[in-house]
């Protein structure tokens, strides 16, 4: 019986998401907004191309937001959930003027023998919105995890270990 309550919350909207991405988040507008220290999971596969033609014209994507704090922020596919020739790009702007922050593909996030694994670290401003497009190589799809962490001179190391 809860099975089946849980079910029709779901089919009907009711049940509150997370951080799942499995809706369509497939264009600038419908970037899904994550904290700067989340973490999204998701698959690009049935996804739409990315909509920004001169960086990844034929790659499922998924976008999403997330606003600046002043201090650099890292964006990462190198998390467990991840299982595809995952590549991203950070964007800055307007939907109708962006411009890259970086883009990575296959850094492997500084561990040997991992592939497809794909790591942006950039200079945030205060308060500025950027976007964080998840997608693969040419029309690779799969399942990825996307966490951010937004650093503070904290976890300063954290970031290195990661975007080494």
């Amino acid at each position: 019986m809860c099975k089946r309550f849980i079910v029709l919350l779901a089919v009907f909207g009711l049940l509150a998401w997370s951080t799942s991405a499995s809706f369509a988040q497939d264009d600038c507008a419908s970037a899904v907004a994550i904290d700067g220290n989340g973490s999204a999971s998701g698959s690009t596969v049935g996804a739409t191309p990315a909509g920004a033609p001169a960086l990844f014209p034929n790659a499922p994507a998924h976008w999403y937001s997330v606003v600046g704090t002043g201090f650099p922020i890292v964006a990462n596919t190198c998390g467990d959930g991840s299982n595809y020739d995952s590549a991203m790009s950070v964007l800055s702007g307007d939907c109708d003027n962006l411009a890259v922050v970086g883009n990575n593909d296959d850094d492997n996030c500084g561990q040997p023998g991992w592939t497809g694994r794909s790591s942006v670290t950039w200079d945030s401003e205060d308060g500025a919105t950027y976007y964080i497009v998840v997608h693969g190589w040419e029309t690779d799809a799969g399942s990825y995890e996307l966490t951010t962490i937004a650093l503070d001179g904290s976890n300063c190391a954290l970031a290195l270990a990661i975007d080494s």
